[in-house]
């Protein structure tokens, strides 16, 4: 399974300009014809829902929160094995460790708590790279292995 983050789905919902962009709505097309292939996790679709809270009113924020898996065909992951606040702080304290931001580290602890995760789909591949045994790909690099 892939796990995508945040970045792909801001691109896609905020910033259509980006030179990112086509790249983007290439690798989202893919996802969608292989509904429930791919995944993000809670925190992931937490970030993206605070991004795109500016730009909504409650009612579309709401739709969109209820229609976010579906309107990209992915599961959303929650973390497995913890069951209070002193599990969730003992599973992150390793990720900190490597030098990760808190919210790249949220998302990393979930994934990587799924063994049936082997890749994960990011712009952002440098602050994944090296911190972790899934292969990190950005949505190019992702694109071109499976052509």
């Amino acid at each position: 399974m892939t796990v995508i983050d945040s970045d792909i789905f801001i691109i896609a919902a905020r910033f259509p300009r980006d030179q990112r962009s086509a790249e983007n709505q290439r690798f989202l097309a893919l996802v969608r014809q292989h509904p429930n292939t791919f995944a993000t996790t809670i925190f992931n679709k937490l970030e993206v829902m605070g991004e795109l809270s500016f730009g909504m009113n409650e009612a579309q924020f709401d739709r969109f929160w209820q229609e976010f898996d579906r309107h990209f065909g992915i599961v959303v992951l929650m973390p497995q094995g913890i069951v209070n606040l002193e599990g969730l702080w003992a599973a992150l304290l390793p990720y900190l460790k490597r030098k990760m931001a808190l919210g790249d580290a949220l998302v990393l602890m979930v994934a990587e708590s799924h063994p049936e995760v082997d890749t994960f789909v990011t712009w952002n591949a440098k602050h994944f790279r090296g911190k972790t045994h899934l292969s990190v790909l950005t949505p190019s690099e992702f694109l071109r292995q499976r052509a």
